[in-house]
């Protein structure tokens, strides 16, 4: 039991740390926090200070850098939960007010959720330090009294940066692609490796993850700063046509388009997946006769294929995704 007297004392954290992760998180997080106990070490303590041990020799830092990845993984996995099932949502919900905390009970009657699961969730997210535990709540009785007693609350900074998108806060877009990335280094980059061959991103989850990314940087860097050190605004402002190569979820080509009405884009992409997003976000903001989606895979599609001259050619976090990044001849 995750109890907040047991907190004052760093041995029972650990073991607090363990039975949340072991029952949310699993075999391997539950062999990365043993062995940090083993060493009298919490997963956020350095190791003890010894005697300065060369590179060579030091196996502490090793094992430290190791444990750190996998509980780093661990705990995306959990935040990745959160952010899928909405369970950031409902929490804030019920964090509303200054005052305001919630049980297990309380989250499960607002999701439909199984109480088991919600109650070792909130458990991991309050050892992670995502939620606060109220003091006084849920130290005495059965596990069962658990899910009436343990109070918890969403601090108003977490919910901004794990929810609000809008916000310049925001940093959890990241984690989505955390799963996604683990299963393409089990099953895709192997033979990436072996060939050199680029993979695309054609998982939603990934394609979603880096359009959130660079939603901000785009709205708080590059339109803002970059775009107006190019010297080709004087172009976009009178009108031209503009090429995007690999537009992704179409970031960048809807914001330049909304500012610079007078020119016509041509978004080219070879992921279904954000070809699909932009479009649909072309759609939804009303620009469907000022961008064009182009499938760059398709015959006839390319950028090169139809003779098209274009003033302007942008591209955006590309290069380093591109299956054959190899530089060729544009008549621009």
């Amino acid at each position: 039991m995750l109890a907040p007297q047991a907190v004052k004392d760093k041995h029972a954290v650990n073991t607090a740390l363990v039975v949340a992760a072991s029952a949310v998180g699993g075999a391997a997080a539950y062999a990365a926090l043993t062995a940090w106990r083993s060493r009298g070490m919490s997963p956020k303590s350095p190791p003890a200070k010894t005697a300065k041990l060369s590179v060579e020799d030091d196996y502490a830092r090793v094992q430290l850098i190791i444990g750190n990845s996998i509980m780093g993984a661990m705990k995306a996995s959990q935040l990745y939960i959160g952010k899928r099932l909405k369970l950031y949502h409902t929490l804030r919900e019920l964090s509303a007010e200054p005052t305001s905390s919630f049980t297990t009970m309380d989250v499960v009657r607002k999701t439909g959720f199984h109480k088991r699961w919600i109650r070792e969730w909130l458990a991991q997210q309050a050892a992670m330090g995502v939620l606060t535990l109220l003091e006084g709540s849920g130290d005495d009785g059965s596990y069962e009294d658990e899910y009436t007693t343990l109070r918890f609350r969403l601090p108003k900074a977490v919910g901004e940066v794990l929810i609000d998108e809008s916000s310049n806060e925001f940093g959890a877009a990241m984690i989505q692609l955390v799963p996604a990335m683990l299963a393409r280094a089990r099953d895709m980059l192997p033979e990436a490796f072996r060939t050199g061959i680029g993979r695309p991103y054609d998982d939603p989850d990934i394609a979603e993850a880096v359009d959130l990314q660079n939603r901000k940087h785009i709205r708080n860097t590059v339109m803002p700063k970059i775009l107006p050190l190019s010297g080709i605004t004087p172009q976009l402002t009178a009108g031209c046509r503009v090429a995007e190569l690999g537009c992704g979820g179409g970031n960048l080509v809807l914001e330049v388009a909304a500012a610079f009405p007078n020119s016509t884009f041509d978004a080219f992409d070879v992921s279904e997946t954000a070809i699909q997003l932009v479009t649909e976000r072309v759609e939804s903001h009303g620009l469907s006769g000022t961008v064009n989606i182009l499938d760059a895979s398709v015959p006839g599609s390319a950028l090169g294929d139809s003779g098209a001259v274009y003033d302007v050619v942008l591209t955006h976090d590309v290069l380093h995704d591109a299956p054959f990044p190899v530089c060729c001849h544009v008549r621009l």
